[in-house]
């Protein structure tokens, strides 16, 4: 949701930054970089999970079909609902991915 305001004639556009993930599940390496001493991720679940979010439209949550399974996710979990996106043809296969939302939060007090 973007928020204008003009002044003298200028319009200025305030938004969110445009977040998108992509999950997958999987067997991982992981080295420590000598350089940074930071943790270096490699594998299949990393590539797909990268693919995947090339794919995702901004301000969504993709998984997929494996990650949903083994989170159990259904269309009517109380924390969290998955929607189907589809099967996509990727670099790395075809991959069948679901949207992951936060229901509505329920609203206290008077509306």
């Amino acid at each position: 949701m973007y928020q204008c305001f003009y002044t003298f004639g200028f319009a200025v556009r305030l938004s969110h930054p445009a977040v998108k993930v992509g999950i997958d599940t999987g067997a991982v390496t992981c080295d420590v970089s000598p350089a940074t001493a930071r943790l270096a991720y490699r594998g299949r679940p990393m590539n797909r999970a990268a693919r995947v979010v090339d794919k995702v439209p901004s301000g969504q949550v993709w998984c997929t079909a494996e990650t949903v399974a083994q989170a159990g996710l259904t269309a009517d979990s109380p924390l969290l609902r998955t929607e189907e996106v589809g099967t996509f043809t990727l670099k790395v296969g075809h991959c069948h991915t679901w949207n992951v939302a936060h229901p509505p939060l329920a609203t206290f007090g008077p509306a």
